[in-house]
């Protein structure tokens, strides 16, 4: 092979270090799906957390949010491939199942039905009395508890599935800069305390230029950006707000005008689907997305 000319080490060369840049390019977008995947399994771990905000005995609600923490990070710790190499020595482990209703105690901690639960989703139930405290005083003590209700009460926590549908609702959410768009705080009744809330952030750098170079999308979104996200197609539409991106249309369209943090309300399905592929995490079969049209939504 001749040296230096058309097809010769020149050219192989600048191929070679296409390809280089855009394994890069594709390494930041994986490590930030997985840190995504990692805040969802923190959220799913939170949520065996007691929900009552002091319950009867606040001593014994903080102790089950400890013990729970750190009995399931080691039960979960190979089956869900989380980060760490010791396990916790757990001095008070009983406490982590002290919160749990009778009818919901005995599974709700053994290790197969954690995963079926993760997986499949399910529903945990919580016993407590709701009661809310009354300001500290001045030497720091915590203040009286005044019961809300007549003795102890179910609460039920809903675990969602792990679908694609959630995956794609979860990226779209992460994909939301909160130093520019903050969703109003969650409604919580009186004793309770709130969901745990997404942390991930999956920025703009991180995804707009795999979306600029891949053989797939890249094409879709050069005539998007032209258009100046006017011109819909398969992977792209005008901004709008909608579940998972956090806000409304008013943010979708500041965001918009400004060109700044846009991503999550133009990206459709079809495009949050590609991108998890790409990271590792979603499967579609050949031929996919040639049969994807405009306005596309997963079921």
């Amino acid at each position: 092979q001749l040296r230096g000319g058309p097809g010769g080490e020149g050219a192989a060369g600048t191929a070679d270090e296409e390809q280089r840049r855009a394994l890069e390019r594709l390494k930041v977008l994986q490590f930030r799906v997985a840190l995504l995947l990692l805040d969802l399994k923190t959220q799913f771990m939170a949520l065996h957390e007691t929900p009552f905000l002091h319950g009867e005995r606040p001593a014994a609600t903080v102790e089950q949010r400890t013990a729970v923490r750190a009995v399931l990070g080691n039960m979960l710790r190979l089956p869900l491939s989380l980060p760490g190499l010791r396990f916790t020595r757990v001095l008070y482990p009983h406490f982590a199942w002290s919160a749990f209703a009778p009818s919901s105690r005995n599974a709700s901690l053994r290790v197969e039905d954690l995963c079926r639960r993760f997986v499949h989703g399910g529903a945990l139930e919580f016993e407590d009395v709701v009661t809310t405290a009354a300001a500290p005083g001045e030497d720091g003590e915590e203040g009286a508890l005044t019961p809300l209700t007549d003795g102890p009460v179910v609460v039920e926590v809903d675990v969602q599935p792990l679908t694609v549908r959630r995956l794609v609702e979860a990226m779209r959410e992460a994909m939301v800069d909160r130093s520019l768009t903050e969703p109003p705080p969650p409604e919580v009744a009186d004793g309770l305390v709130a969901a745990p809330r997404p942390g991930a952030y999956v920025p703009e750098e991180a995804v707009l230029p795999v979306l600029e170079t891949d053989r797939i999308m890249g094409a879709h979104w050069a005539g998007f950006a032209a258009s100046g996200y006017t011109a819909d197609n398969a992977f792209f539409h005008a901004p709008r707000g909608g579940a998972g991106a956090g806000a409304g249309d008013a943010a979708a369209a500041a965001a918009a005008t400004t060109g700044r943090n846009v991503l999550p309300y133009v990206c459709s399905d079809a495009c949050i689907v590609r991108l998890l592929e790409l990271a590792g995490y979603v499967g579609v079969p050949a031929g996919f997305y040639e049969g994807v049209t405009s306005g596309w939504q997963l079921a």
